[in-house]
């Protein structure tokens, strides 16, 4: 199970935070075991940002294709593609390399998220470039685009009513206190709120605690982590820190031949 989710916000930026929880399928009994290892959201050019939920070796072989996308489409280093081009673009490629993906990866298939913004189109504020948020689900990757100013997810969280309240909560009133703040603020604030706000639950077996948030502007895209550290009125400090996790495909096979779960299917499940 996971939880990543993306805001194109009215201010000409996105945010996103991802989970790292991994759930391990045994392929004989069944038997689900959860670890939190793995980041799902990465800045892929400086005015995009992806994740994925499903299959984890799926996830990464996909954004690797994305990227790929990308760098055979930029005519510089410093060309930016418009979002929904590249978009657009890469829903064929993707359905293309997908089916080229072996059985046991397509296995719970993939969902990703893609977050960009325009180096062309404002939206509306002179300097801050139209958001664009999208998400697109094997084995078709049709983008289903989402509205600025509202959450787009996928993973196991989306259909979780307490998370979908959490969301709404935060972001369905236009005149949330938040918004009060400016761009910066909000983006950080959210951020950060949403973060504190799901530590704070119950947790659901296969969502983690622990989340990357990401911001990306018109200038770059910037990612850090849900790390914080509470001092309760009674007690001592409490620290959250994430646990280590692997940021490649590589990091992760190694992460798993160190938890010795061969034999098992791993799943940020969508």
């Amino acid at each position: 199970m996971t939880w990543v989710m993306a805001q194109p916000t009215i201010f000409g930026q996105v945010i996103c935070l991802s989970d790292v929880q991994v759930t391990f399928t045994d392929l004989v009994s069944g038997e689900e075991t959860y670890f939190d290892c793995v980041q799902k959201t990465y800045a892929m050019d400086k005015n995009f940002i992806a994740g994925f939920a499903g299959n984890v070796i799926g996830g990464f072989l996909m954004l690797n294709s994305l990227s790929k996308t990308i760098k055979a489409n930029k005519k510089s280093p410093e060309h930016t593609i418009e979002p929904e081009a590249l978009i657009n673009l890469w829903s064929e490629i993707a359905r293309r390399d997908f089916v080229r993906l072996k059985p046991e990866v397509r296995n719970g298939d993939v969902h990703i998220l893609i977050g960009g913004i325009s180096h062309t189109v404002d939206i509306g504020i002179a300097g801050k470039g139209k958001p664009t948020v999208a998400v697109l689900k094997s084995p078709d990757f049709i983008p289903e685009y989402g509205s600025v100013g509202r959450w787009a997810s996928i993973g196991s969280g989306t259909s979780e009513q307490k998370y979908r309240d959490l969301l709404e909560k935060a972001t369905g009133d236009s005149y949330h206190p938040l918004m009060l703040h400016g761009d910066d603020m909000y983006s950080q604030s959210i951020s950060i709120y949403l973060a504190h706000e799901i530590q704070k639950m119950t947790p659901t077996p296969g969502i983690s605690k622990h989340y990357h948030m990401g911001r990306l502007t018109r200038i770059d895209a910037t990612q850090g982590t849900s790390d914080h550290k509470e001092f309760p009125a009674v007690g001592e400090e409490i620290e959250i820190k994430m646990p280590n996790v692997a940021h490649s495909l590589d990091e992760f096979l190694e992460l798993v031949g160190q938890i010795k779960k061969e034999g098992q299917t791993a799943v940020a499940e969508g």
